[in-house]
Protein backbone atom coordinates (compact mmCIF):
# COMPACT_ATOMS: atom_id res chain seq x y z
CA UNK A 1 0.00 0.00 0.00
CA UNK A 2 1.45 3.36 -1.03
CA UNK A 3 1.61 5.87 1.82
CA UNK A 4 3.60 8.46 -0.12
CA UNK A 5 0.79 11.03 -0.10
CA UNK A 6 0.42 10.83 3.68
CA UNK A 7 4.20 10.84 4.12
CA UNK A 8 4.49 13.97 1.96
CA UNK A 9 1.93 15.71 4.15
CA UNK A 10 3.61 14.66 7.40
CA UNK A 11 7.30 15.02 6.40
CA UNK A 12 7.09 18.80 6.23
CA UNK A 13 5.45 19.25 9.62
CA UNK A 14 6.65 19.37 13.21
CA UNK A 15 5.70 16.45 15.50
CA UNK A 16 2.99 18.65 17.07
CA UNK A 17 1.55 19.48 13.65
CA UNK A 18 1.81 15.83 12.59
CA UNK A 19 -0.34 14.80 15.54
CA UNK A 20 -2.97 17.33 14.47
CA UNK A 21 -3.02 16.13 10.84
CA UNK A 22 -2.63 12.41 11.48
CA UNK A 23 -6.38 11.87 11.15
CA UNK A 24 -7.39 11.61 7.52
CA UNK A 25 -10.72 12.98 6.36
CA UNK A 26 -12.64 12.83 3.10
CA UNK A 27 -10.94 16.10 2.13
CA UNK A 28 -7.53 14.37 2.26
CA UNK A 29 -8.79 11.69 -0.13
CA UNK A 30 -10.29 14.30 -2.45
CA UNK A 31 -6.97 16.19 -2.49
CA UNK A 32 -5.07 12.95 -3.16
CA UNK A 33 -7.27 12.15 -6.17
CA UNK A 34 -6.94 15.73 -7.40
CA UNK A 35 -3.12 15.58 -7.13
CA UNK A 36 -2.59 12.06 -8.46
CA UNK A 37 -5.29 11.74 -11.09
CA UNK A 38 -5.49 15.29 -12.33
CA UNK A 39 -9.27 15.42 -12.01
CA UNK A 40 -11.15 18.40 -10.62
CA UNK A 41 -11.90 18.60 -6.93
CA UNK A 42 -15.61 18.38 -7.76
CA UNK A 43 -15.06 15.14 -9.68
CA UNK A 44 -12.83 13.79 -6.91
CA UNK A 45 -15.51 14.63 -4.34
CA UNK A 46 -18.10 12.79 -6.43
CA UNK A 47 -15.86 9.70 -6.63
CA UNK A 48 -15.11 9.67 -2.89
CA UNK A 49 -18.78 10.21 -1.99
CA UNK A 50 -19.79 7.37 -4.35
CA UNK A 51 -17.27 4.97 -2.78
CA UNK A 52 -18.38 5.73 0.78
CA UNK A 53 -22.04 5.58 -0.24
CA UNK A 54 -21.54 2.10 -1.76
CA UNK A 55 -19.82 0.92 1.43
CA UNK A 56 -22.66 2.32 3.54
CA UNK A 57 -25.38 0.77 1.37
CA UNK A 58 -23.69 -2.64 1.43
CA UNK A 59 -23.42 -2.55 5.23
CA UNK A 60 -27.06 -1.45 5.58
CA UNK A 61 -28.03 -4.53 3.54
CA UNK A 62 -25.95 -6.76 5.83
CA UNK A 63 -23.25 -7.44 3.23
CA UNK A 64 -19.53 -7.54 4.00
CA UNK A 65 -17.18 -5.08 2.31
CA UNK A 66 -13.77 -6.62 1.60
CA UNK A 67 -10.96 -4.32 0.47
CA UNK A 68 -7.86 -6.22 -0.67
CA UNK A 69 -4.76 -5.59 1.48
CA UNK A 70 -6.83 -3.38 3.76
CA UNK A 71 -9.55 -5.30 5.59
CA UNK A 72 -13.20 -6.24 5.88
CA UNK A 73 -16.10 -4.16 7.15
CA UNK A 74 -19.12 -6.13 8.34
CA UNK A 75 -22.11 -5.79 10.62
CA UNK A 76 -22.89 -7.82 13.70
CA UNK A 77 -25.95 -8.02 15.90
CA UNK A 78 -25.31 -7.59 19.61
CA UNK A 79 -27.76 -8.95 22.16
CA UNK A 80 -29.28 -6.90 24.93
CA UNK A 81 -27.22 -7.14 28.10
CA UNK A 82 -27.15 -5.79 31.61
CA UNK A 83 -25.11 -2.64 32.13
CA UNK A 84 -24.21 -0.29 34.95
CA UNK A 85 -23.66 3.44 35.18
CA UNK A 86 -20.06 3.71 36.45
CA UNK A 87 -20.73 7.01 38.24
CA UNK A 88 -23.89 6.02 40.12
CA UNK A 89 -23.68 2.24 40.10
CA UNK A 90 -27.27 2.14 38.84
CA UNK A 91 -28.09 -0.98 36.79
CA UNK A 92 -29.90 -0.79 33.47
CA UNK A 93 -30.28 -2.82 30.29
CA UNK A 94 -28.19 -2.00 27.22
CA UNK A 95 -30.48 -2.47 24.21
CA UNK A 96 -29.84 -4.96 21.43
CA UNK A 97 -28.24 -3.28 18.44
CA UNK A 98 -26.37 -3.77 15.19
CA UNK A 99 -22.76 -2.55 15.03
CA UNK A 100 -20.15 -2.16 12.31
CA UNK A 101 -16.93 -4.12 12.76
CA UNK A 102 -13.62 -3.88 10.94
CA UNK A 103 -11.08 -6.69 10.68
CA UNK A 104 -7.76 -5.58 9.20
CA UNK A 105 -6.12 -7.76 6.56
CA UNK A 106 -2.92 -9.58 7.52
CA UNK A 107 -1.04 -7.16 5.24
CA UNK A 108 -2.39 -4.08 7.05
CA UNK A 109 -1.92 -5.67 10.48
CA UNK A 110 1.71 -6.51 9.67
CA UNK A 111 2.38 -3.07 8.17
CA UNK A 112 1.04 -1.32 11.28
CA UNK A 113 3.05 -3.62 13.57
CA UNK A 114 6.20 -2.97 11.52
CA UNK A 115 5.70 0.80 11.65
CA UNK A 116 5.36 0.59 15.44
CA UNK A 117 8.65 -1.32 15.63
CA UNK A 118 10.37 1.35 13.53
CA UNK A 119 8.90 4.11 15.70
CA UNK A 120 10.09 2.37 18.87
CA UNK A 121 13.58 1.89 17.42
CA UNK A 122 14.02 5.59 16.66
Amino acid sequence: MDNSYLNTILDNKSPEDQAKTSTLSKVHFVDMLYDRMGISRAEATTVIEAVFDEIEQALLKGRDVKLANFGTFSTRDKSARPGRNPKTGESHEICARRVVTFIPSPYLRDAVAESAKKKDAS
